[in-house]
């Protein structure tokens, strides 16, 4: 669906969005959440693939400053504090808001990982054993959710590779994100550490690529048309009878 929003994807995705003028207005009857779906997206992978993991992708019809912001888990569940105990099975995700922050990502983890390689075949051929370091680091900001997911938290932290060494010379490459806390300091979350190998990291390259972003949004946008439409014909037919009714009895 390329009416009004033609899609070039040499573009930043952030720029494709309606004006304000093209928005439908509050008070049309059309529910809220027509406007700000979070869908599931696609699954990727970590520790070597043993692990699947569902990103989430934003999709509005008004095409605000959040469409096409892609929300990827690292991790799965975890404990959130807030005050008086821990609650489970909470989410927080590394926030993706377009096509350079997706490419960053790739690069940095695919950079890191080069790296790594070279350091893995000295650890091996040195014979070292229990031993870690940081690769490289990138900015990153999460969205944290607690309460069941009743709310959540924006946060501007950091994403570090590394490489670890067990006590038997096993050498893995991993990436690591500290635990944040909200403002009032009550709610925190714990760090997070998860292994990752290149078949992992292509995994998460192939779903964050432009084409899969582009294709998913536009049938996101066919899908949302066609609902628009189906609650229009539902909102004029009860409207209709209503005005029915009050001509009846003038």
């Amino acid at each position: 669906m390329k009416e009004k929003n033609k899609i070039h994807a040499e573009n930043n995705w952030s720029e494709y969005k309606k004006s304000k003028d093209e928005r439908i207005p509050p008070g049309t009857g059309f529910p809220e959440d027509l406007f700000d779906q979070r869908d599931k997206y696609k699954i990727f992978t970590i520790d070597d693939g043993r692990t699947e993991l569902t990103t989430q992708i934003y999709d509005s019809y008004a095409f605000d400053d959040d469409f096409g912001t892609i929300w990827v888990p690292f991790w799965e569940g975890g404990s959130r504090y807030l005050g008086s105990g821990p609650r489970m099975n909470d989410k927080s995700y590394v926030v993706i808001k377009d096509r350079i922050e997706r490419e960053e990502l790739i690069l940095f983890l695919k950079n890191s990982y080069d790296k790594f390689g070279s350091w893995k075949k000295n650890a091996i051929e040195n014979n070292i054993t229990s031993y870690e370091k940081e690769i490289d680091r990138l900015d990153i900001l999460s969205v944290n959710w607690h309460q069941n997911g009743g709310s959540g938290f924006f946060k501007k932290t950091y994403m570090t590779t590394n490489m670890v060494i067990n006590y038997d010379g096993r050498v893995s490459f991993y990436i690591f994100m500290p635990g944040v806390q909200e403002r009032s300091g009550y709610i925190y979350t714990k760090d997070v550490s998860e292994r990752l190998t290149i078949k992992d990291i292509n995994s998460l390259e192939n779903i964050l690529s432009q084409e899969s972003v582009i294709s998913h949004m536009e049938e996101a946008m066919v899908k949302d048309k066609k609902l628009l439409w189906v609650l229009y014909y539902k909102i004029k037919e009860i409207e209709d009878l209503e005005k029915k009714k009050e001509d009846l009895f003038q």
